[in-house]
């Protein structure tokens, strides 16, 4: 798996002088409104020296107090960075005006060198971002994904027996379940063991994205100039790199693809994503929409899912008292077998506690940046063309006016006489964007966690391990940067609740 680059391998005149360049560049005509607030700028870089890196969220949570203000703005070497606060804000903007506020981030190392263009969620907004979106949302509208539900149980179980085989390795066994239904719904392709070579070429490419945090923390994404130097030059590793994950996702998003077209023609194809697209192409039809939309199946929300699921085995460590509230009432109503889809409109404490998991520590606190394509006036201030705006998810949904107490793990929250509380903001309508770039797999992931997270706490136990005198050792929350946060890893002891689960798990089919 490739390593993710720290720095970025340039000397300081180089990105000088590209700095210089990329505020000629972008500097704006003479605003007729004022700019939303934020910290004062210096010459050339603008606030470039300010940009936090380290839990941005954190940063710009504080600022929107010291600032009085959900809206803030910054010049980062001459680009415009807006931050929003508030879902109202998010809403106004992204959801109301989605016209204008529905394109993405230009990202030359992304798009043009490391060839992420297969994946629509980086495309700007146009034609080809339509096409791909509508193919994408035809295999996983709400009405749809029911049908991916039996291989999502099939996953959850097999996942449930290799933690009672070995439950050292949970957090393996999860990302296997995770990535192995993906592949399976994606291109009927059965995936026997976490080593499989499909697996490691797709997560030998999701690995770059750990680099995609705010746009600009790599250099050509912020002086695109820099994306034209040879590679050879000292200081350009991050070219050097940028191609080898070029090459990476194109086997990735080729190889499997045309695994599913050899098995086809022979009439040995399983039913998938992949199997339909081919089959409704006409001859002579460009199949690069269909083969990008079954490879941004897996790319879309894998990094996600498996960090939402390691954020809820944190949550079971630390409150014991949530874990039992979910297993008293799994054992009400699925009693010694184990659970499935039809359980879940009995299950209101299951459902409570994913979105409280959701709300606690979100798994993009900053969202994804989307760019303004044209001047627009908002609640008197002015917003350039071009301007990024970045969502703070994490100040939403720790907002102690919608969720008081916003630190503790409180499940009940969402409750209200044993039913979900339709007046208790639903933290999924801020943690999966806004707009026209709303996440369009919400659904297929709400689905698969639902029946994972009720498995597991079906099937065993969770608690921190204990100390030499007997005191249990708790982890700690510690979140990495970056577009996805991860929870730093923690250990557990994870116990089968009965001698039953290894006979429901052993009639598990394989």
């Amino acid at each position: 798996m490739l390593d993710i680059i720290s720095n970025p391998l340039l000397s300081l005149p180089l990105l000088g002088v590209a700095a210089i360049g990329g505020v000629w560049a972008l500097k704006p005509s003479a605003p007729r409104h004022a700019l939303p607030p934020g910290p004062r700028a210096l010459p050339l870089i603008g606030n470039l020296h300010q940009w936090p890196t380290a839990k941005p969220w954190l940063t710009f949570n504080s600022w929107f107090k010291e600032y009085n203000s959900d809206i803030l703005y910054m010049n980062v070497a001459g680009q415009h960075v807006v931050i929003l606060g508030s879902r109202k804000k998010c809403m106004d903007l992204l959801d109301k005006r989605s016209a204008t506020y529905s394109d993405r981030a230009r990202l030359p190392l992304w798009i043009d060198l490391m060839k992420w263009d297969f994946n629509f969620v980086f495309l700007p907004y146009g034609t080809k971002w339509r096409e791909h979106r509508k193919s994408f949302n035809d295999y996983f509208h709400p009405s749809v994904v029911y049908k991916y539900n039996a291989k999502q149980t099939r996953g959850a179980r097999m996942m449930a027996r290799q933690i009672l085989e070995s439950p050292e390795n949970a957090v393996d066994h999860i990302r296997f379940a995770v990535t192995s239904v993906i592949m399976d719904v994606a291109y009927g392709i059965h995936i026997a063991e976490n080593n499989d070579p499909y697996i490691e070429i797709a997560e030998s490419a999701i690995s770059s994205l750990g680099l995609a945090t705010i746009p600009g923390t790599l250099p050509a994404d912020l002086f695109p100039i820099l994306k034209y130097i040879p590679s050879w030059l000292p200081g350009a590793g991050y070219k050097r790199y940028a191609q080898s994950v070029a090459h990476i996702n194109h086997v990735f998003a080729t190889k499997p693809w045309n695994a599913t077209k050899d098995k086809l023609a022979k009439g040995e194809a399983i039913e998938s994503i992949a199997e339909s697209l081919i089959e409704s192409l006409s001859e002579g039809d460009d199949e690069e929409v269909a083969r990008n939309t079954a490879a941004a199946c897996y790319v879309g929300g894998t990094d996600t899912a498996i960090c939402t699921l390691r954020i809820f085995l944190l949550a079971m460590v630390l409150h014991p008292e949530a874990q039992r509230k979910a297993q008293d009432e799994l054992d009400a109503v699925v009693g010694d077998r184990l659970p499935t889809f039809e359980d879940r409109e009995q299950l209101p404490y299951i459902r409570a506690l994913l979105k409280e998991v959701t709300r606690w520590q979100p798994v993009t606190p900053m969202g994804h940046a989307h760019r303004v394509t044209e001047d627009d006036v908002y609640d008197g201030y002015f917003i350039p063309k071009g301007t990024l705006v970045a969502t703070n998810v994490w100040s939403m949904l720790n907002d102690p006016e919608a969720y008081p107490e916003p630190s503790k793990f409180n499940p009940d929250r969402f409750l209200k006489d044993g039913e979900i509380d339709p007046d208790v903001l639903d933290p999924a309508q801020v943690a999966f964007g806004f707009g026209r770039r709303i996440c369009p797999g919400r659904f297929f992931s709400a689905d698969n966690t639902f029946i994972i997270v009720s498995t597991l706490l079906s099937a065993f136990n969770f608690r921190p391990p204990l100390d030499a005198q007997g005191k249990p050792i708790l982890p700690e929350i510690d979140m990495s940067p970056g577009l996805v946060s991860y929870c730093k890893p923690f250990k557990m002891v994870i116990t089968p609740r009965s001698g039953q689960v290894g006979k429901l798990l052993s009639e598990v089919e394989v």
